[in-house]
């Protein structure tokens, strides 16, 4: 819950992204920057969001969440790391849907 409501936050404007959120190789392979202006343009594009329903998934580091966004919804899913500190090892953000 901690890591998807930095996400949220985040895409909201509210907040920026913190490293210490993500893997080091999460971070080496997707600069935290670029992830920042990819949250900024799903923003742009579909207003403010919060979360509508977390979809059940077979796995407990891994996610699907829908966002209920302004303007459309987002879905988004993410993965975590196995054991503490449990940060984000992967995360993708799908095309809106319009309401």
């Amino acid at each position: 819950r901690k890591r998807l409501q930095s996400i949220t936050t985040a895409l909201d404007g509210k907040s920026k992204l913190a490293a210490n959120n993500f893997t080091e190789e999460f971070l080496k392979n997707s600069p935290l920057d670029t992830v920042q202006k990819a949250l900024e343009t799903v923003r742009t594009g579909v207003g403010s969001c919060q979360t509508a329903a977390r979809m059940q998934t077979g796995t407990p580091i891994a996610t699907s969440v829908l966002l209920n966004c302004t303007k459309g919804y987002v879905p988004l899913e993410f993965a975590i790391e196995p054991k503490e500190p449990y940060r984000i090892v992967g995360i993708s953000l799908h095309p809106a849907f319009w309401k």
